[in-house]
């Protein structure tokens, strides 16, 4: 993908409107994990480096809403029945795509081959 034709947008809750909250900032770079299956959704991960905006020392205005993650490199990290926040806007029980960003506490299943058979592959994590 063409990094300049995408711009990151923080502290987005509602798809459909600005809130004051929200920073965009341009991307410099994207580096899709090598592989990647789009088919399976295996290693759908990549790193996103952001334009450094002109005139301003941090690559974000001070913002409570928006703070960094930690990368997991450790499946002990998270044992099975360990409670995760979640988010996205995806789709609501009727099928349909939802405006306002969605959350939900969910605990991780162990032995997730024997829910999700051939939809589960190695590194995935399963709720």
């Amino acid at each position: 993908p063409k990094p300049q034709s995408f711009r990151i947008k923080f502290s987005l809750w509602k798809k459909i409107s600005l809130q004051t909250t929200t920073d965009s900032v341009p991307v410099k770079n994207i580096i899709i994990h090598k592989e990647y299956n789009p088919r399976t959704y295996e290693n759908d991960i990549a790193l996103i480096q952001l334009e450094e905006l002109a005139n301003v020392k941090e690559c974000l205005h001070p913002n409570p809403a928006v703070r960094p993650v930690c990368v997991p490199w450790s499946p002990l990290q998270f044992p099975p029945n360990y409670t995760c926040t979640i988010s996205g806007w995806g789709r609501n029980k009727q099928g349909d795509s939802v405006n306002i960003l969605r959350w939900a506490n969910v605990s991780l299943i162990p032995n997730c081959e024997s829910y999700y058979k051939n939809r589960y592959h190695k590194g995935m994590m399963c709720a």
